[in-house]
């Protein structure tokens, strides 16, 4: 991250700086939500990109919730989307519904309590 970039509120203790041209820095949650689910909500799709997105923070409408999954963790802002596109650099991937982003993967990563 670098100073360029802008913090913004995302709800129940979650942060997401972007830089001036939308892109991420960082991501914070403190004391999120989280849930381990028998059967994960995520799939990698069949069809993906690769490449760094930007974004436009408008809303969150949900509060952010923090899935465990195999070999990482999801950062869901929305969870009442439909993923259908999967936008992946390196070990993260960025989840779309529509044009909104709806999810982050980190693979490789763990929860630190």
């Amino acid at each position: 991250m670098t100073d360029d970039c802008k913090p913004t509120q995302l709800g129940n203790g979650c942060c997401i700086w972007l830089n001036e041209k939308g892109q991420l820095g960082e991501i914070e949650c403190i004391y999120p939500k989280s849930f381990k689910a028998e059967i994960s909500t995520y799939f990698h799709l069949d069809e993906w990109i690769y490449g760094t997105p930007s974004f436009e923070i408008s809303s969150i409408d949900d509060d952010v919730v923090i899935e465990q999954i195999e070999d990482g963790y999801i950062i869901w802002l929305s969870s009442k989307s439909n993923v259908d596109l999967e936008v992946s650099q390196g070990g993260i991937s960025y989840l779309l519904s529509g044009n909104k982003l709806s999810g982050i993967v980190a693979k490789k990563s763990e929860i630190i309590e």
